[in-house]
């Protein structure tokens, strides 16, 4: 009896923990890919309204610079000759290339609108080159400016997985241990219920 008591409230508290793991892990798997999608748009989003906000036209702010460091995005402003003016990526003139392919429509066949607004598009796009797929924003702005931002949605696929892969090993190590922490508990627990 006194074993039962010990191993039933261990086996519950094991088997709780367990069940809240896997319903978290599943909404993880289902939902956390759309949620970093959304989450990159909405960053890109506000890429647009950074540049946008710009009033000196020979250099960009640097708050916009930063923002784009850290939030792993490649842009290139280029005018109507498709020469990168600006860019932080070493395939800038390409950037502007591939801008211009996607106003003339060519790429139509490999893209996908996520978002369209008067202001700018957001597409996801397969880059036939280099077989990578990219979340893009690109716009006109009002001083005839032509903006490019981008960032792959690989990487959005391996934060989701580093993130179920996280929460994995601390979910394992949080039920081991609480189930060591109940064992040492019920203990005493026991004692008084067989007294």
């Amino acid at each position: 009896m006194r074993k039962s008591i010990r191993v039933r409230i261990a086996a519950t508290f094991l088997v709780l923990m367990t069940l809240v793991l896997i319903a978290i892990g599943v909404f993880q798997r289902v939902f956390l890919e759309d949620f970093y999608f959304r989450d990159k748009q909405q960053i890109l989003s506000r890429s647009w309204k950074l540049i946008r906000e710009r009033t000196n036209y020979d250099e960009l702010p640097e708050n916009f610079e930063r923002f784009c460091a850290v939030n792993g995005l490649s842009y290139c402003l280029t005018d109507s000759t498709m020469t990168a003016w600006f860019t932080n990526s070493a395939a800038g003139n390409k950037m502007a290339t591939d801008l211009l392919g996607i106003i003339l429509g060519k790429e139509d066949k490999n893209a996908e609108v996520i978002e369209e607004t008067e202001d700018y598009s957001i597409i996801q796009i397969f880059n036939r080159f280099t077989g990578l797929k990219t979340l893009e924003l690109w716009s006109i702005l009002p001083d005839g400016t032509y903006y490019l931002v981008t960032c792959p949605v690989e990487s959005m696929s391996e934060a989701a997985a580093i993130s179920m892969r996280f929460y994995l090993y601390i979910g394992i190590a949080a039920a081991a241990i609480g189930a060591f922490v109940i064992w040492i508990i019920s203990g005493p627990l026991e004692k008084t219920v067989a007294e």
